[in-house]
Formats: structure tokens, C-alpha cells, sequence
């Protein structure tokens, strides 16, 4: 497990976006996966080229402006060269959703495994729609919406009503996300999901916040800003920058009022002052890790 925090959530979107083009440039074959909503929309605006998997609503129309379908041509597919024939993704409007949901799990197994998949974190833990309190050992499945991810969709007018609000998506499950992706990325950002996040990497995997069992994933890194890293523990944040490799565990590294690097002696009550901007500011990760390198030496 991997965290990386941005202060710029420029630079997170970027980062997010670059993930997609750099598997490009390895394998102009690679297969892609992608998460609508919200939180993807600027990383996709410098994606290049790729190819497509992802979750599905159940019951409305593909021309819909929420239907996944519709939102990744408008977001991404229309504007960019890819064949149609390399888009996969569940019929929204299939006689039969669950069988659905099988044959979409039948065709990642077919084509995959999936080299690079982007996921973004749920207002109440989910990854994908996993809800709370989805079993471990689901594959592709049809989820019933809680009311709290419905709410959250009107609020922000994804859908102008609850009576227009679908009530249930096409998923990937969780075994599909922890087996079948080579590399994965789980984003977050804002301080509404600063608890949750804490939770997700934090808390022992649990069903309840759904997106924590990608602690068990071999490949995942968390992707976070400022705010929704502002709950995680100094404990989780040193982890982040391997400070037990340090001869000294009470040296660190802190920035004065004129943007200097300085090395301090400092006792853990002075460290703790330190901790957030020196961790959060990922913008300057590798001018803190060289210091880091330097301060082992000493």
C-alpha cells in the first residue's frame, strides 16, 4: 500500500492522468479502467488514449447525461481516437441486470486482467458501488443504492430528484477489483471525505467502508489531497515517508517563513506542529525525501 498527498489538486489530477498515459506508452494494447462521477473529469481532460471498463446504472436511458456510457464519450471517448469495438461497459437498459452483470464479470476475465484502474472514494466508503455491507466474495454484481449515495448524487445534480435517481448499478465487485487489476488507484479529495478516508486506510479491512479492502490489493495507491488526508494518523504519515530508516528519530525536516529547508532537532511535540504541511505538501516530495537521505547520513 502506497499513499501519495497533493497540496494542488491540479497536480492530483495530473498525477492521476499521467498513470493512464504512461500505461499507454508501455502497451498502446493496455487494457484501462475508469470510474465516472465527479472526481475524474479534470484527470480526463489530459488523458491521451486509452481503452475502456466500468460500472453501469440500471434502468435508464445510455443517452441519459448520468448513463456511464453517455458521460465517458462526452468526457473522454468522442474526443479522443479510440475504436468503439475497445469500449466495454455494462447495457444499462438489459432485460435481465443480473445476467448483465455476469456476462460484463465473463468479459474482464476473457480480456483482462485490467493493467491500470482508476477508482474514486464513495461519501460513505464505497468503492466502485460496493456499498456498505457488500460481501467480500462479490464479483460484477447489480447493487442496491443506499440512500446516502442517492442523496449525494442529487445534491450534486447528477439527477434533479429521488423519483429520478436510479436505485440500483452494474458493478464491479470487490473480488473483480482486488483480482482482476494489475495496478490500481483509489482518489480522494475534500475535506467531507477526510473521515472516511481515514477510515478506508486506517480501519482493518471491513465491509462497512468497502474501499479499505484495497489494503489487501498487492499494486494500490491511495491518492489524496490536503483535505482528505487532514484525519490520517502521524503515524500513517511517517509510514509514508519511511522515517524508522532514520539513525535519528527526533530530526526532521520543516520549512521556515522564507521556504528554506532546514534541519531541526526537534521533540515530538515540535514534530507533530510540523507533520501536516511538511507531509501535504507532495508538490515538494522530492526535495523532503532527498533531505530525508541526507539526514540518514548524519
Amino acid at each position: 500500500m502506497k499513499i501519495i498527498i497533493f497540496q494542488n489538486l491540479e497536480n492530483l489530477q495530473r498525477f492521476c492522468a499521467n498513470q493512464f498515459i504512461e500505461e499507454v506508452k508501455k502497451n498502446t494494447k493496455c487494457k484501462l479502467g475508469f470510474a465516472t462521477g465527479v472526481s475524474p473529469i479534470e484527470a480526463y481532460k489530459y488523458i491521451i488514449e486509452d481503452y475502456k471498463i466500468n460500472d453501469e446504472f440500471v434502468g435508464i436511458s445510455p443517452n441519459h447525461p448520468q448513463a456511464f456510457i453517455k458521460q465517458m464519450k462526452d468526457n473522454l471517448f468522442d474526443q479522443i481516437d479510440i475504436e468503439p469495438k475497445n469500449i466495454f461497459i455494462p447495457n444499462c437498459q438489459a432485460k435481465d441486470a443480473i445476467q448483465e452483470a455476469n456476462d460484463y464479470e465473463n468479459k474482464i476475465k476473457e480480456h483482462g486482467p485490467i493493467d491500470f484502474q482508476y477508482i474514486s472514494l464513495g461519501i460513505n466508503g464505497h468503492m466502485a458501488y460496493n456499498e456498505p455491507g457488500t460481501a467480500f466474495e462479490t464479483f460484477t454484481h447489480v447493487a442496491k443504492l443506499t440512500e446516502e449515495t442517492i442523496l449525494d448524487m442529487v445534491a450534486k445534480k447528477k439527477f434533479s430528484s429521488l423519483e429520478e435517481s436510479p436505485t440500483h448499478a452494474i458493478t464491479m465487485g470487490i473480488q473483480t477489483l482486488l483480482k482482476s487489476n494489475k495496478k490500481v488507484i483509489m482518489v480522494s479529495y475534500g475535506a467531507q471525505k477526510a473521515q472516511v478516508t481515514k477510515e478506508m486506510i486506517e480501519a482493518k479491512p471491513n465491509s462497512l467502508v468497502t474501499a479499505s479492502y484495497l489494503q489487501l490489493h498487492s499494486n494500490c495507491t491511495f491518492v489524496l489531497d490536503a483535505a482528505a488526508a487532514s484525519k490520517l494518523s502521524q503515524e500513517t504519515l511517517a509510514k509514508e515517508f519511511n522515517m524508522k530508516n532514520l539513525k535519528n528519530k527526533n530530526t526532521f525536516l520543516t520549512q521556515n517563513t522564507s521556504k528554506t529547508p532546514n534541519y531541526l532537532n526537534v521533540t515530538p511535540e515540535i514534530l507533530k506542529t510540523y507533520l501536516d504541511e511538511c507531509f501535504y505538501n507532495h508538490d515538494k516530495k522530492d526535495l523532503i525525501e532527498k533531505t530525508f537521505r541526507e539526514l540518514g547520513k548524519k
